[in-house]
């Protein structure tokens, strides 16, 4: 969109601005030659360029017109005074049935930090109150928002993806919950069709993602459907794993082009989008890796070797003990470290996501963690919301929580 020394900002109107961004619009400003060393607030979103011959402004001089150039499956070029751009622009969205988000559809956001504790013994009765009064709101939120469709942003902890091939994000046509800890087992609702495209447009968009038709996912993203819908099989979801625990991990970077790549997709579907990013902030669980796994957890995380039911529920209660040890400061397990967390929450709430590129694996496991790398998930699913453009969060909930051993957050978020 090319504006003869106006922002567009300011000329359009913000919704009319962020729909057009929506879109995928570019804005530039032409300004007369005395006027390129502006000392004024120039928008971060708008280029800035000069009319040395004055030529354009001749053009806009003479032409009071309103104009615009179609082909039958797309819109080549218009033209309009200044004082109309906001008028055609809002009859060209309600012509074409364009609503905020870019298509007919909306995205909106919860982010939730699992815990398989929540449902096993341990956990305070005032903590479980804390926890289940911020989820209500969180349930709250999606009741109103109702959305059409849920795409989930999830890792996993060895129970669906394996040492033998290791993929960094994967996307699922086909999904079906193991059912650990205590969460529901079974299939799950994956319109496969709309999947499909939204792995050919991540790819399209310059993202290496694999693809499951056949994919089993575990409490990170059944934990969250069921505490958000009650039923984990009840909404049309995408599962997207993001592998969060397997190292070596790739940078935060790629995580964000993977939710911008998601989140262009999702801008051209006409349905209510719900983008749900689960995963932890600081916390440092037994988890097995390569090096220190025993023999047998060795042969599990390697070649996925299903665990029987007596190995499952042996598992169920070594992570009470341990994070009974935990709360009750008799472990050797990394610390919580709230003041970090906080200062991700800080990036996230605003909208900095780039903030995040400079935060190496190395330093993200030294300050919160190895399983803090699960804020990948959260990453993603903001990143997905920005591409709608500037977001807000509503609902801001943390607590550190050592009888989980984690610091336990939950947000929801819309377009601003």
């Amino acid at each position: 969109m090319l504006c003869w020394s106006n922002n567009p900002r300011a000329l359009l109107g913000n919704d009319v601005f962020e729909r057009w961004k929506g879109l995928g619009a570019r804005f530039v400003v032409v300004r007369p030659m005395t006027q390129l060393h502006w000392t004024g607030h120039d928008d971060p979103d708008v280029v800035t360029v000069g009319d040395r011959t004055g030529a354009l402004k001749s053009w806009f001089d003479a032409h009071v017109e309103s104009v615009l150039f179609l082909r039958p499956d797309r819109c080549i070029a218009g033209a309009c005074i200044a004082q109309r751009a906001p008028e055609v622009s809002a009859s060209l969205f309600n012509v074409l049935h364009l609503t905020q988000g870019g298509g007919n559809g909306a995205v909106g956001s919860v982010l939730y930090v699992h815990s398989p504790l929540l449902n096993l013994p341990g956990p305070s009765q005032d903590l479980l109150d804390d926890i289940n009064s911020a989820l209500a709101d969180a349930r709250k939120f999606v009741r109103e928002y109702d959305p059409e469709l849920v795409v989930i942003f999830a890792p996993d902890h060895y129970n669906g993806f394996f040492y033998k091939l290791m993929p960094p994000f994967c996307i699922g046509t086909a999904a079906e919950g193991v059912g650990d800890y205590g969460t529901q087992a079974g299939p799950l609702n994956v319109p496969a069709d709309i999947a499909t495209a939204c792995a050919e447009a991540v790819l399209d968009a310059g993202v290496d993602v694999a693809i499951s038709a056949s994919m089993q996912v575990d409490h990170g993203a059944v934990q969250p459907l069921q505490a958000l819908f009650g039923d984990a099989a009840q909404p049309s979801v995408i599962p997207i794993f993001i592998n969060s625990v397997a190292t070596p991990l790739g940078p935060i970077r790629r995580v964000r082009a993977l939710g911008e790549a998601v989140g262009g997709y999702l801008a051209t579907l006409s349905n209510r989008v719900l983008v749900v990013g689960s995963g932890g902030l600081s916390h440092d669980p037994p988890v097995p890796t390569l090096v220190s796994a025993s023999p047998s957890a060795l042969e599990r995380i390697v070649h996925g070797r299903p665990m029987t039911s007596e190995q499952r529920q042996a598992r169920q209660v070594a992570v009470m003990a341990a994070a009974h040890d935990f709360a009750h400061g008799e472990s050797q397990l990394q610390p919580l470290n709230p003041a970090w967390d906080h200062r991700l929450l800080e990036i996230l709430d605003h909208g900095h996501l780039a903030d995040l590129d400079s935060w190496s694996n190395s330093w993200i496991a030294h300050e919160a963690g190895n399983s803090a790398h699960e804020i990948r998930t959260w990453v993603a699913a903001f990143a997905a919301l920005a591409t709608q453009g500037a977001y807000k969060t509503l609902l801001r909930y943390y607590r550190p929580a050592p009888e989980l051993i984690a610091a336990f957050a939950v947000r929801t978020a819309v377009r601003a």
